[in-house]
């Protein structure tokens, strides 16, 4: 637990701070500019915040790449739809069922009714 003699988080002086003679200052403020040779401050955390932030990071990752690989799977179909309105115009033979069916697993997860027929059908199903 961060407390006054051990901070969450502390600020070390940029490197060119070293040849003053008594080593690199630190603050648990951040007070230090950049240094006009370039030299940047650095922060330090506790490695137990760095290792939540690390892991909340990697699970946001994951779930971007789940969505992006979604978002293939659904333009992908799109372009199924386009072909399929091309075939039509051209009498070019084309299995709507197919297509169909995958749209159809591919927006609905659990198949439920949806409410609005008697054969119990999956249409409309929410994910």
């Amino acid at each position: 637990m961060p407390t006054e003699n051990n901070p969450a988080m502390i600020y070390l002086a940029p490197a060119c701070n070293e040849n003053s003679g008594d080593g690199r200052d630190w603050c648990a403020d951040d007070v230090f500019e950049t240094c006009e040779c370039g030299s940047e401050p650095v922060r330090y955390v506790i490695g137990s915040d760095f290792d939540r932030v690390a892991a909340e990071r990697e699970a946001l990752q994951q779930r971007l790449t789940a969505q992006d690989q979604r978002v293939d799977e659904l333009e992908g179909l799109l372009r199924e739809v386009l072909h399929y309105d091309h075939c039509q115009r051209t009498g070019a033979g084309f299995n709507l069922g197919g297509l169909l069916q995958r749209i159809h697993t591919a927006l609905i997860t659990k198949p439920t009714c949806c409410g609005s027929c008697q054969a119990g059908c999956t249409i409309g199903a929410k994910r």
